[in-house]
């Protein structure tokens, strides 16, 4: 804790939060991309075109929840930058 709090010493505290907000929607972002990736595997090649479709709807959905968080993050970020903003 010593040692990231001596790294961001100076720095401002809204920017630092802004920074960890876009990194934490990275990381969300990576996460989802190594579940995509573990569908692709020799038993997806078995699904019926009714599993194939499950399957599809499943992962429309979580991107879709992945974007909306995104968007509201970015709101969030937008919004700290306006209000920080010198009148």
């Amino acid at each position: 804790m010593r040692a990231i709090m001596a790294m961001t010493e100076g720095e401002d505290p809204k920017e630092l939060s802004l920074r960890a907000q876009a990194a934490t929607h990275m990381l969300k972002a990576a996460r989802a991309k190594r579940e995509l990736d573990a569908f692709e595997g020799p038993e997806d090649e078995r699904l019926d075109a009714a599993g194939e479709q499950r399957l599809r709807d499943e992962l429309l959905r979580r991107l879709d929840a992945l974007a909306a968080e995104i968007a509201a993050g970015e709101a969030d970020a937008e919004a700290a930058g306006e209000r920080t903003a010198p009148d």
